[in-house]
């Protein structure tokens, strides 16, 4: 059965179900788990399947309502705050994580710095954001989500990121990028074109022609040219 389960852990979708839809960088490292810090929870399912893998998850939201909400879902200690004012103590986290998050910092470089400060050593930081240099963002222009004015302030490539992380004591630092969510992007920059933007999202009706640029874009990434919706960044302390 372990040689089995080794076996199917090859399979990236296996995987990607067996970890609730988590990025394989958030799997806990053996029997050892520690304590995860999720920036911006949202609704709370992702701390949910953070422990689920065995994390001690802890959610922080700037708005109380979101982590009040985040907090009922989950079960899970969500502080309300920044990363400056939420006051964990240094060397606090084994994992920092952030779905999102990252281009609506104003304050991108002491945030990453304050990130390193709170995580222990050998501790890693997982960043999730959307890809300047994606298929979308070239093919879509200004109708791609992926710019979102004026909510998203920074949008560094994979290069600027790199040297931000550098510079802000990061190392071993992994990027790629993803089409998992290629075709809702592109549903979304329809509905954004003809004007079904709602206040909390985009109105996205998933057609034909959304699936097969997915398809394409897929094909793209499996071919190692980083166009997908989404940049995936692992950095280690």
């Amino acid at each position: 059965m372990i040689l089995l389960g080794r076996i199917l852990s090859l399979t990236p979708t296996i995987r990607y179900r067996a970890r609730y839809g988590l990025p394989d960088a958030l799997a806990t490292c053996g029997s050892h788990s520690g304590r995860c810090l999720e920036v911006g929870p949202g609704r709370g399912e992702t701390l949910t399947n953070l422990s689920r893998l065995g994390w001690e998850a802890v959610g922080l939201d700037i708005d109380p309502i979101a982590a009040e909400t985040a907090h009922t879902r989950s079960g899970c200690e969500v502080r309300v705050g920044s990363l400056v004012s939420a006051d964990f103590p240094p060397q606090h986290f084994d994992l920092v994580y952030m779905n999102h998050v990252l281009e609506h910092l104003p304050d991108l470089v002491p945030s990453l710095s304050l990130i390193h400060e709170l995580l222990r050593p050998g501790g890693r930081l997982v960043l999730v954001y959307p890809n300047p240099d994606s298929l979308g963002g070239r093919w879509l222009g200004e109708y791609s989500p992926i710019w979102d004015p004026p909510r998203h302030f920074v949008l560094p490539s994979i290069t600027a990121i790199r040297d931000v992380l550098e510079k802000s004591g990061f190392k071993q630092i992994q990027a790629k990028t993803s089409a998992r969510c290629a075709a809702i992007y592109r549903g979304a920059a329809r509905g954004y074109r003809d004007g079904r933007r709602k206040s909390n999202g985009f109105d996205v009706n998933l057609g034909a022609t959304d699936r097969a640029f997915a398809a394409i874009e897929r094909v793209l990434v499996a071919l190692g040219i980083a166009v997908g919706e989404e940049i995936i960044i692992t950095a280690r302390k």
